[in-house]
C-alpha cells in the first residue's frame, strides 16, 4: 500500500504536466484602413492591418468582392497570408484592373490563430468608376433642396428628386433608397428601364417618396444606377431631419 500511493502520485503529475489548456481567445483588429474610397483601373489599392492575440496569430485573409448588384463577370480576388508571432501590422496590395466593373465594392479581412480562433469579418466599402462606362449622374438635385450636400426635411415632407441620368449603353435599373438614422430602409423606390434608353429624366420619370416617418428617422438617401453592361454607379446623401 506504501508503494502503491507515491507511484499515484507521480501518475497525476504526469497528466496534470501533459494537460494542454485550451485556448479561447480570439484575435483582436486593432486596426484596419483603406488609402482611398475611389478609385479607376491600374490604381492600387492598399488596405493596412494590425491584429494581436494572447497566442500565435496563423494566418489573415483578404477578400474583394462587389457589395451590391452582384454578377458573373464582376471583379473578385481573395488574398491569404500566412503569419507568426502574437502581433501584426502590414499592408495588402491589390491593383485595380481594367476589367472591373463600375460599382460598389466590399474589402474584407480576417485573421485566425493557430488554434483555429479568428476575428470576424471587418469589412470596408469602395468605388470603382469607369470614365465613360459608367451610367453618370447630372445636376442631381431634390426637393426638400440640398444644402451643402445634405438634405434638409422636417415634419412630414415628401421628398422628390431631378436631374438627369445617361449612359453610353442602356441603362437597366434606378434605386432610390431612403435609410433611417439606424440604417434601416424606410422606403425603396426601384424604377426597371425599358431597353434601348440610355439616358432618363428624373423630374419626369421618378417616383415620389411619401412620409412615413413615424417610427425611423431619416439619415441618409442612397442612389443606385445599374447599366446593361453590369456597371454602377453609387451616390449617398446624409438626411438632417427635424420633427
Amino acid at each position: 500500500m506504501k508503494l502503491i500511493l507515491p507511484v499515484l502520485a507521480f501518475l497525476l503529475v504526469i497528466v496534470a504536466c501533459n494537460k494542454t489548456e485550451k485556448d479561447e481567445h480570439d484575435p483582436v483588429m486593432e486596426m484596419i484602413e483603406l488609402n482611398d474610397d475611389t478609385f479607376q483601373p491600374n490604381d492600387v489599392l492598399e488596405l493596412a492591418l494590425a491584429f494581436s492575440d494572447n497566442e500565435n496569430l496563423n494566418q489573415i485573409r483578404v477578400r474583394i468582392a462587389p457589395a451590391f448588384a452582384k454578377s458573373f463577370g464582376d471583379w473578385k480576388t481573395t488574398q491569404i497570408r500566412e503569419i507568426s508571432g502574437q502581433s501584426y501590422n502590414g499592408s495588402f496590395s491589390f491593383v485595380i484592373p481594367d476589367t472591373a466593373r463600375a460599382g460598389y465594392y466590399q474589402i474584407s479581412a480576417q485573421a485566425a490563430d493557430l488554434k483555429g480562433n479568428a476575428t470576424v469579418d471587418s469589412i470596408l466599402y469602395f468605388s470603382i468608376n469607369q470614365p465613360g462606362f459608367a451610367p453618370e449622374i447630372h445636376d442631381f438635385q431634390t426637393y426638400p433642396p440640398m444644402v451643402g450636400d445634405v438634405i434638409y426635411m422636417s415634419g412630414q415632407d415628401s421628398l422628390r428628386f431631378m436631374g438627369m441620368i445617361t449612359d453610353d449603353v442602356w441603362l437597366k435599373q434606378i434605386t432610390f433608397d431612403l435609410r433611417s438614422t439606424n440604417n434601416g430602409s424606410i422606403k425603396l423606390l426601384t424604377h426597371n428601364i425599358p431597353d434601348t434608353i440610355a439616358s432618363w429624366d428624373l423630374a419626369l420619370h421618378t417616383d415620389t417618396i411619401l412620409p412615413n416617418y413615424a417610427t425611423q428617422i431619416p439619415g441618409s438617401l442612397v442612389v443606385k444606377v445599374l447599366d446593361n453592361d453590369g456597371n454602377q454607379t453609387r451616390l449617398e446623401v446624409p438626411v438632417e431631419y427635424t420633427p
